[in-house]
């Protein structure tokens, strides 16, 4: 069995797991303010499974991350070390140290030499650090380590995640646009029933599976049958709340209409109020007439429109106080944002991946 390594500095030392540092281990995961740039807290079992994990990369790689102890206390106040599992996008070094251990550049010191015996013993010549663009202090620290900026990536997962990419390439491919913006998108697919309507009446679709009706929302041939939402392709709207809500409305008119005899009700028209998103905690965006709103003024609109749209006032009462308790209480992510990290958690719950997310920084060995 090949012996381990173990790396000492002024004051630190860097040695592989042991089953006594679970406790402080799973303290360390368990803290939301230490995990917010780690894709999120994890309870017992996701640590041990997290600990597990990269303890086991000692036996298959021959290196994994190490953890840091506090020559003066005796403490282990993180994790510091090469990380280079299947599919990631580069060798790392990765760093992450409890909040005890802040302020002190514990960080600096111990990743420090974890990257000098990355290149002296197992002969890498780059290392990556994965780094949430929003994390400025690692990132200072990444920086002070000699690394720059080069992409923001995430390791492989369903299609939709495989990369995100933070530099645009012009059409000649030579030139490159550095960009902090990171865009991810799925698409959506339409019902069944879109495909069951289009089958029976001869409507076409288009490449989400959404039927083509007629101006009046009928399918061809079929004027008693009529078809709204992210169903249906009208005008190239999108499948989103307003469309459906404004064809319902129109519909429920036109039925009406001919029950009393009326024949000449105008085609469907959509009238655009605007668009909004939330982007975080207190921040959105609202775009609506012209006018454009973001940070609260935009969080308090957008809000307010989806409350204002809920049918019943029970389901708007529930919906404000579950916003109200998850948002400003518990501050709680996956109520208010999608990343990349808690959807790949959702779809694929890897223990291994969930600690990571965001940029990607290089250095290469000089």
């Amino acid at each position: 069995m090949r012996s381990l390594p173990t790396l000492e500095t002024a004051r630190l030392l860097l040695r592989p797991p042991i089953a006594e540092d679970f406790e402080a281990w799973a303290a360390f995961c368990a803290d939301e303010e230490v995990a917010r740039y780690l894709g999120g807290a994890l309870d017992r079992a996701g640590a041990w499974r997290n600990m597990c994990a990269m303890t086991g990369a000692w036996t298959v790689r021959g290196y994994s991350v190490f953890s840091v102890i506090e020559k003066a206390s005796g403490r282990w106040i993180g994790r510091v070390g090469p990380w280079y599992p299947e599919g990631w996008p580069g060798t790392e070094v990765a760093y992450s140290l409890g909040r005890n251990a802040w302020g002190k550049g514990y960080a600096y010191e111990a990743a420090a030499a974890a990257v000098e015996w990355a290149f002296e013993k197992l002969g890498w010549r780059e290392v990556i650090h994965c780094i949430v663009p929003e994390n400025e202090k690692s990132r200072r620290v990444a920086a002070r380590l000699g690394a720059r900026i080069q992409v923001v990536e995430v390791p492989p997962g369903p299609p939709v995640l495989q990369t995100l990419v933070a530099e645009v390439y012009g059409p000649d491919g030579e030139r490159r646009i550095p960009a902090r913006t990171r865009v991810w998108a799925a698409g959506v697919q339409a019902s069944p029933l879109a495909a069951i309507l289009a089958a029976a009446t001869g409507a076409g679709t288009d490449r989400a599976g959404r039927v083509a009706v007629l101006p009046d929302c009928s399918l061809p041939g079929h004027p008693e049958v009529f078809a709204i939402g992210d169903m249906v392709r009208l005008n190239d709207l999108p499948g989103v709340a307003q469309p459906a809500i404004q064809q319902g409305t129109y519909v429920g008119k036109l039925i009406r209409a001919r029950l009393t005899g009326k024949t000449d009700t105008p085609p469907f028209a959509y009238r655009d109020k605007g668009s909004m998103a939330t982007i975080g905690h207190l921040s959105a965006v609202a775009d609506s007439y012209g006018m454009k709103f973001t940070g609260v003024i935009g969080y308090t609109m957008w809000g307010f429109v989806h409350v204002l749209y809920l049918i019943g006032w029970a389901n708007r009462i529930g919906a404000m106080f579950n916003w109200a308790r998850a948002l400003t209480f518990t501050k709680n992510r996956p109520y208010r944002t999608i990343t990349a990290e808690h959807a790949r958690y959702e779809l694929t719950h890897d223990a291994i991946y969930d600690t990571y997310q965001g940029g990607l920084w290089r250095t290469s060995w000089a």
